[in-house]
């Protein structure tokens, strides 16, 4: 969803924080799901083809349908999209612990993803409406609050889990609906382009024109780079369980690989600009498969986190 820069230069910093804390809550539930998968694993037995369908499941319904949602939201210009999403998320999300079977639990966490998947493009789209001249610090502003959000919930999560039992995840839902009250009042209506008017698949050719080809090829890198990241996310809290550490330590290994991914992105960034982004690509990339393959088969679970293990 692309808007229209404001005539000013002026930042609205209440909108951009407002933005950026619709980012911040929506994605801070969507995190509790994978450090909770050991969890769910004990309480309905499941299988890890089971396993693999509710992560994949959250997954696709949080990312690969935002394009249509996307445009929906361009045809609807509501708040319904950036207020409704995040409320789905904070409820249903926070209601997997009462969840009395597994078909209880898809149905959750399918309906909070999909609340994921509702604000993103359009709170996305709206940052450069209302950020000015700082189109990119608010735009960076805005997506550390998501990325914030990814590496503070599975320590929260986990340790409220861990201490006092999966029921109580309801309770979380105080904080996220007393963040919404807050945010209803400051979160404005987006304004589109009217790109709704040509349909999907031509707003699809109106956005991408002739440079779809090399959009296509980096979509299809960041695919592939996704579905290892999602996949170790999914997994690794099975494999550390069952290696006998505890749900707090399983958390704070999903926080630091975010952490982490963060902090070598910016570094990242930076080199970039120094030796060219072709042989930092190459080699990051290069780095990444022994590295995940080392954590997984050969190096001792200590060597990766080393503290909480019962």
């Amino acid at each position: 969803m692309v808007l229209k820069m404001q005539d000013t230069g002026n930042t609205d910093v209440k909108v951009i924080i407002g933005l950026t804390l619709v980012h911040f809550i929506g994605d801070f539930y969507s995190s509790f799901i994978n450090p909770l998968l050991p969890v769910f694993v004990e309480k309905f037995a499941l299988t890890l083809t089971e396993v693999g369908l509710l992560a994949g499941l959250s997954r696709f319904l949080a990312f690969v349908i935002q394009p249509t949602v996307g445009y929906l939201a361009d045809y609807y210009r509501t708040r319904l999209f950036i207020l409704g999403g995040p409320f789905l998320a904070i409820v249903f999300i926070a209601l997997v612990g009462v969840a009395p079977s597994y078909p209880i639990l898809l149905v959750f966490i399918s309906l909070g993803s999909i609340g994921s998947s509702m604000f993103h493009p359009s709170t996305a789209g709206m940052i450069s409406a209302y950020a000015g001249r700082h189109f990119g610090l608010s735009m960076s502003v805005f997506n550390t609050g998501g990325t914030f959000a990814f590496g503070l919930g599975p320590l929260f999560i986990t340790y409220l889990v861990g201490t006092y039992g999966l029921e109580v995840s309801p309770v979380t839902m105080i904080l996220g609906l007393a963040m919404m009250m807050v945010l209803l009042k400051i979160v404005p209506s987006p304004q589109g382009e009217g790109l709704a008017r040509l349909g999907f698949i031509g707003s699809l050719k109106e956005v991408l024109g002739s440079v779809w080809k090399p959009i296509f090829l980096i979509w299809v890198v960041m695919f592939l780079r996704a579905f290892v990241d999602h996949s170790f996310r999914t997994f690794i809290p099975v494999l550390y369980a069952q290696e006998g550490y505890s749900l707090i330590a399983v958390g704070a290994v999903i926080s630091l690989f975010t952490v982490a991914g963060v902090v070598s992105g910016l570094v990242a960034g930076h080199l970039s600009d120094r030796v060219g982004y072709r042989p930092l690509f190459y080699l990051t990339h290069g780095l990444a498969t022994p590295t995940l393959f080392l954590s997984l088969l050969w190096l001792p679970c200590h060597w990766v986190w080393p503290w909480h293990r019962s």
